[in-house]
């Protein structure tokens, strides 16, 4: 007997830790080593450790999100698709939930020495590191539970994220209040993409006890509207970064998302069930948020 064709894959764990939502951090955290390039300030081997720390950190949440959900039942009550449901190996067998938690620990582990020594080199970086790793942690098991809390804290800690980065990449201290704007900006589009992806999941979540917004609104037509607030929020970040000269002209570019934006916004009100045809609605918004912090980053080079 071939025992080999019984055992997981290793690529099934290359598969499941490096999933496409890491995008989300490398353009975040690009963001902020090219607003610090943008304004003379940019230190290369800082800006390359933060880059890896982030996406090390972004690793941790997603594998220990996975295991949580797996583990606890919930993912077992939910419709797969490519952007929520949870992790589709773990019911097929393809990867063992104790592993994907170890290799979730070991890049926390690894990230937080990345962030250790960032911070020994500039203190205005523990607030920001202090907040990434309760987030990390506690997430999945705790900070899901609190009402109205996930997709604002993801909006809130992308942001946090290229602020981070920005600062370790060099970037000044009196520039990063006002680089809050475009990096909230970013941010923002981590929140929405919480928001469109838990919409399937809605009964699911609820069951288990957490309270997201979509759980908490319990309406489509309700998280639609907060998705075009969030997506409302984002522009008026950017255009007033603009008028006060914190980030280039060219980042108004971003407006060339509204139509997809709005696109997204509908399929959100009209979802009736169908995942196959949501699926479609959850891709073009995702992309449309991939071109928003694409844009952003490009603006600053």
């Amino acid at each position: 007997m071939n025992m080999a064709r019984y055992m997981p894959k290793k690529h099934y764990y290359l598969l499941e830790t490096f999933e496409p939502t890491l995008a989300f951090g490398l353009l975040a955290a690009l963001l902020g080593v090219a607003a610090a390039w943008h304004f003379g300030s940019l230190k290369p081997f800082s800006a390359m450790l933060a880059v890896i720390g982030i996406i090390l950190a972004q690793i941790a949440v997603n594998l220990i999100d996975d295991y949580v959900d797996y583990t606890s039942g919930l993912d077992k009550e939910t419709k797969k698709t490519k952007f929520s449901g949870g992790s589709a190996l773990f019911g097929k067998g393809k990867a063992e939930p104790r592993i994907v938690l170890a290799i979730g620990l070991f890049a926390f582990i690894v990230a937080a020495g990345v962030g250790i020594w960032l911070v020994a080199g500039n203190l205005a970086l523990l607030p920001i590191f202090a907040v990434g790793a309760v987030a990390v942690l506690l997430y999945a098991r705790y900070l899901t539970k609190i009402p109205f809390l996930s997709e604002p804290l993801m909006a809130l800690s992308f942001g946090l994220i290229a602020i981070g980065s920005f600062i370790a990449s060099g970037g000044s201290l009196g520039m990063a209040w006002l680089f809050a704007l475009p990096a909230l900006a970013s941010g923002i589009q981590v929140g929405e993409a919480g928001t469109a992806n838990s919409v399937p999941d809605r009964k699911a979540d609820g069951k288990h006890g957490r309270r997201n917004v979509v759980v908490m609104l319990k309406s489509n037509r309700k998280a639609a509207l907060f998705y075009i607030g969030l997506y409302t929020a984002a522009l008026f970040c950017v255009v007033s970064g603009v008028m006060l000269k914190a980030i280039p002209y060219y980042a108004l570019a971003v407006f060339l998302t509204v139509p997809a934006m709005a696109a997204a916004a509908c399929g959100i009100s009209k979802y009736n069930g169908n995942t196959e045809r949501y699926e479609k609605v959850m891709a073009l918004a995702t992309m449309a948020e991939f071109t928003f912090m694409l844009i952003l980053v490009l603006a600053f080079l």
